[in-house]
C-alpha cells in the first residue's frame, strides 16, 4: 500500500548499511551485529498526536495519550541520579526502594548508631568481666577479648558451655549446662574443682555475702556453697512439687528466686526458710534483678514486672518487647533488657520509663555484660557487640526531665492540698458565722427573759445567773 502522507520519507540508500553489517551506534564498534529491528528507519514525530507512523489511519487521542509514555517492552527504564545499589523497578519504570524492616515498634527510638565494635564469634555462651579482662566462654575453647575491640588476645584454658558466671577476686564460678559448678581461678583461668550441683543445668550463681555464694538448678532447688573451701552447705527446697528454678539475685541478706511456674519467691538463707511466695507472672520467669526497694522481674512473653521488695505489691506492669526476654542487666541508673526480638531496652530504674532503645542484632540477644562503662551483648547470629557509652548529656536530660516531672508532681499536690485547705477554712468561717448569728439571737433572747424576770421581782443578778445557765 501506499505510505502514509503524514509519515516521514524513508532514509537514503547510502546510510542504511548493507545487509550482515551493523549500524554503529553511540560507544559501539563496527563489528558488532544489532537485531534486524534496529535497521527499520525511524518515523519523525508527527505534528498530530492522534497519527501514527504506519498507514493504519488515524487513533483516538485517549490511544495517543496512552502511547505517548509507554515505553517499548525491550527498553529498561533508566535509574534516577544517586539511587541505591538494592533498589527494584516494577513495569511502569519507576523505581521502589527496597524495604528495611523497622528495628524496634511504635514509638521506640531504634538506633543502631551506638555500636562502637562489631566482631564475629561463633558458639559463645557468656561474656563476663575478671580481673579487668574479657572472657568470652566457648565449649571449644574460651579466649580472652581485648576490652576495647573485641579481637582475640588469648586463649583460655577453659573448655565450658557456661549457663552463669559469677565473677570473684579470687575465685570465678562458672554454672554449665551439664549440670556442675566449675570454679577456676580469676587471674590464671586454671581450674581449681569441678563440683555437681544438681540435676540439670544451673541457671543462675550469685553472690549471698561474703563467705557463700548460691547456685540455682532446674531440679528445682537452690544450693548454698562456702566460698572459702567450695564446699556444699545446704539446700534451699520449696517442696516436692517444685518446678524448676530460673532466675536467682542477692542483696546481701535475702535470696530471691524465679521458677518455670511464674512464681517468685524470697528465701533467708540462714535458717532457708521461704519469706515470701508471690506470683506475678503467669509463664516462665527468665530473669530477676533488684533495684534497691525494687524487684525487676521478666518472663518469656516479653513482660516485666516491678514490684515492692517489702510487701511484694505490684509497683508496673508492662510488656517492651514482643518475644521472651532472655537478660536484664542493671548498669548505673539504668536497666538493659535483652530479648529475642533482636532489640535492646534501657529503661530507667526508678521511673521504669524506657530511655532508649538499640538494634544491631539479626536474631535472637542471649547475654548482656557490662565491661567497665561499656557494654557487651552476644546473640544467636554469632554477632559480638560493643556499644558506646550512654551520652553524658542525655543521662542529665533525663534527669532534669525527671526532676521537672517530680516537681510538677509536688506542686499539682500542693495545689490540692491548698484547695482542700480552702474548702476547710471557708467550712469553718460559714460555721463560725452560723455560731455568730446563733449567739447574737441567743443574746436577744435572754435580754428580754433577763427585763421581764427583773420585772416579775427578781434581781439583775439571778436574771444574769439565769442567762447564763441557759
Amino acid at each position: 500500500p501506499p505510505p502514509h502522507p503524514l509519515a516521514s520519507p524513508p532514509a537514503p540508500t547510502s546510510q542504511i548499511p548493507p545487509p550482515g553489517q551493523a549500524r554503529r551506534g553511540r560507544g559501539e564498534r563496527d563489528d558488532v551485529l544489532r537485531p534486524a529491528s534496529a535497521l527499520r528507519p525511524k518515523a519523525s514525530p508527527s505534528t498530530d498526536p492522534t497519527s501514527s507512523s504506519s498507514g493504519s489511519g488515524p487513533r483516538p487521542a485517549s490511544a495517543a495519550k496512552h502511547l505517548a509514555g509507554k515505553r517499548p517492552p525491550s527498553a529498561k527504564p533508566r535509574m534516577p541520579a544517586g539511587s541505591p545499589a538494592g533498589a527494584s523497578s516494577g513495569t511502569s519504570g519507576r523505581p521502589r526502594a527496597s524495604r528495611v524492616p523497622s528495628a524496634g515498634g511504635k514509638g521506640a527510638a531504634a538506633r543502631s548508631d551506638q555500636c562502637a565494635h562489631r566482631r564475629v564469634l561463633a558458639d559463645v555462651s557468656q561474656v563476663c568481666w575478671v580481673c579487668g579482662k574479657v572472657w568470652a566462654l566457648r565449649k571449644a575453647g574460651s579466649v580472652e577479648l581485648d576490652a576495647e575491640t573485641g579481637e582475640n588476645r588469648s586463649v583460655l584454658p577453659v573448655k565450658v558451655a557456661a549457663s552463669a558466671v559469677l565473677v570473684g577476686e579470687r575465685e570465678t564460678w562458672i554454672g554449665t549446662r551439664e549440670g556442675t559448678l566449675h570454679v577456676c581461678g580469676s587471674q590464671t583461668a586454671e581450674m581449681i574443682k569441678d563440683v555437681p550441683a544438681g540435676k540439670g543445668p544451673v541457671s543462675a550463681v550469685v553472690a549471698v555475702d561474703h563467705t557463700s555464694m548460691a547456685s540455682a538448678s532446674a531440679d528445682g532447688n537452690i544450693y548454698l556453697w562456702t566460698t572459702s573451701t567450695i564446699e556444699f552447705e545446704k539446700t534451699l527446697c520449696p517442696g516436692s512439687s517444685s518446678s524448676a528454678v530460673t532466675a536467682l539475685t542477692s542483696d546481701g541478706q535475702y535470696l530471691w528466686s524465679g521458677y518455670a511456674d511464674g512464681t517468685i519467691r524470697c528465701w533467708d538463707p540462714k535458717t532457708a526458710r521461704c519469706m515470701s511466695h508471690n506470683h506475678h507472672h503467669t509463664c516462665r520467669v527468665t530473669s530477676v534483678t533488684l533495684m534497691g526497694q525494687r524487684l525487676w522481674s521478666s518472663d518469656t512473653s516479653g513482660r516485666i514486672v516491678i514490684a515492692d521488695v517489702d510487701g511484694g505489691q505490684i509497683v508496673k506492669d508492662f510488656r517492651p518487647h514482643k518475644a521472651e526476654i532472655t537478660c536484664l542487666l542493671h548498669v548505673d541508673d539504668f536497666v538493659w533488657t535483652a530479648s529475642a526480638d533482636t532489640l535492646i531496652h534501657i529503661f530507667h530504674a526508678k521511673t521504669g520509663n524506657l530511655f532508649k532503645t538499640l538494634s544491631g542484632h539479626s536474631k535472637s540477644v542471649t547475654g548482656l555484660c557490662k565491661v567497665g562503662r561499656r557494654v557487651w551483648s552476644i546473640g544467636q547470629d554469632k554477632a559480638l557487640l560493643i556499644w558506646s557509652e550512654m551520652d553524658e548529656l542525655e543521662v542529665l536530660l533525663l534527669r532534669l526531665k525527671e526532676l521537672f516531672e517530680f516537681s510538677s508532681t509536688v506542686i499539682t499536690s500542693l495545689e490540692r492540698l491548698q484547695s482542700q485547705m480552702t474548702a476547710v477554712l471557708d467550712r469553718e468561717l460559714r460555721s463560725a458565722a452560723r455560731a455568730k448569728a446563733d449567739l447574737e439571737a441567743l443574746g436577744k433572747l435572754l435580754q428580754v427573759c433577763g427585763g421581764q424576770v427583773g420585772g416579775a421581782g427578781l434581781s439583775y443578778g439571778r436574771s444574769g445567773h439565769l442567762a447564763t445557765i441557759l
